[in-house]
């Protein structure tokens, strides 16, 4: 899996979220959703839909156990971030590929999770 990172300062980490998954850039994903800011659990589903990608239908509370999935983390402040979690790495479009939590989300926790059938 490839990871495909978002603009710096933008709201598109669900854009690149579906673009590693399925192999597209960000500009290919940017079409699919027709839009350039936060993305929704629905638009996410639709988007993975639309590629043939087979996920869940919503959101499951807490951190998967044995698949892969897109993680939602909310930070103390409300905002939420989209991260890739595939083979035991997180794909975080802002910050890389780790095995551990990406430092800059630290004080976020993952509150749920749209498992993907890959």
């Amino acid at each position: 899996m490839k990871l495909v990172k978002q603009p710096t300062e933008s709201n598109q980490c669900g854009q690149a979220c579906v673009a590693t998954v399925c192999g597209l850039s960000l500009e290919e994903s940017l079409m699919i959703f027709r839009c350039k800011g936060a993305t929704s659990t629905k638009q996410l589903i639709q988007a993975f839909s639309q590629m043939g990608i087979a996920c869940g239908d919503k959101l499951i509370q807490g951190f998967p156990k044995g698949c892969s999935a897109i993680l939602k983390f909310t930070h103390p402040s409300g905002k939420s971030h989209w991260v890739v979690w595939h083979k035991n790495k997180y794909y975080d479009p802002v910050a890389g590929v780790f095995r551990k939590v990406p430092r800059w989300l630290e004080k976020s926790r993952v509150t749920s999770h749209l498992k993907l059938i890959l």
